[in-house]
């Protein structure tokens, strides 16, 4: 018999603002503060501001590498046991720690055999989601 998890896997995007990073003026230098504004305006700094140098690099460099840091989307997964299913919650251990995995397999004692999560077995479920996932781990006591 085959048993599944029916949980909802919900994926948030947030986007990152500008303000994702604090710059502060460590030496209070008019230099160091030209490079902070172009940070925050996002703008290419032409002239001979553009020979700036900040924190070793040049100017527009730094303002690039900075905005698109701040720019990339981050993903946020929350798994729900919408089943209250032990082995649901087996596979939402699985899919989120090792330690969250051998913690769960010790405390439910039920048989990994024939484990689905979502349609998917076990091990590529957790993998998806937890790349170091070991089904084999081994409890030392």
């Amino acid at each position: 018999m085959f048993k599944s998890l029916f949980a909802a896997v919900v994926v948030a995007s947030v986007s990152h603002t500008a303000t994702a990073f604090e710059f502060v003026n460590v030496d209070g230098s008019e230099f160091s503060q030209k490079c902070i504004v172009a940070v925050q305006t996002g703008e290419t700094v032409k002239g001979r501001d553009a020979k700036v140098s900040c924190n070793g690099m040049p100017i527009n460099e730094f303002v690039a590498k900075y905005n698109k840091e701040a720019k990339e989307v981050a993903k946020t997964i929350a798994f729900e046991n919408v089943d209250n299913a032990p082995e649901s919650e087996l596979c939402i251990a699985a899919a989120t720690s090792n330690e969250a995995f051998v913690a769960a397999k010790s405390r439910l004692s039920i048989s990994l055999n024939n484990i689905k999560c979502n349609g998917v077995e076990l091990n590529k479920f957790a993998k998806r989601f937890n790349k170091e996932f070991q089904s084999q781990v081994i409890l030392l006591i």
